[in-house]
């Protein structure tokens, strides 16, 4: 079960398995979640109870609104959980590596992403738990409560449930 300690700390698991991110989002323990049984509910826990600050958020889509950086982040997400070592991200978006390494920096230091060395080359990872804790963000209050209406737009939309946060309906509904 994922609780919420501190505005800027979560902890996911119990026992020997448990997990330690700081927000934005670096993880003190890497792990390899293909394995686990259920990595989306521990994710829509910690979505559940520790709600992002508008701070947090502006800071993201400020990073974001670089279309280099949003190509940067969108190549590490389709490549979540491994990621990419830097010479590939540059040679994938034909990105000279100067310009790349700013755009990187700005990437890791808003939590985006997670950099790691590995002999001569850095690793970057998409913090995928940020990116679906900036979606429920956005998504947090639509439609000031009337489910019928926010029903309506996801069907619209063409995004699958899977990917949006439970809605106002699913909410009141127990869980079990």
């Amino acid at each position: 079960m994922a609780t919420c300690h501190h505005p800027q700390t979560l902890i996911d698991g119990e026992g020997p398995e448990r997990i330690q991110r700081t927000r934005p989002g670096l993880l003190q323990k890497e792990a390899n979640r293909a394995n686990s049984e259920s990595p989306l509910d521990i994710i829509q826990l910690v979505l559940n109870n520790c709600p992002m600050e508008t701070k947090t958020a502006t800071t993201i889509f400020e990073v974001l609104t670089s279309e280099a950086r949003l190509s940067i982040f969108r190549l590490l997400v389709k490549y979540a959980p491994n990621g990419l070592v830097a010479g590939d991200i540059a040679r994938m978006l034909d990105l000279p590596k100067t310009n790349l390494s700013f755009h990187l920096k700005t990437i890791v230091h808003s939590g985006l992403a997670s950099m790691e060395r590995e002999g001569r080359n850095t690793r970057y990872r998409a913090n995928i738990p940020l990116m679906l804790e900036t979606i429920a963000y956005l998504t947090a209050e639509c439609c000031s409560g009337h489910p019928e209406r926010c029903l309506a737009y996801r069907a619209e939309s063409g995004v699958g449930p899977e990917f949006l946060p439970t809605c106002c309906e699913d909410k009141k509904k127990p869980r079990g």
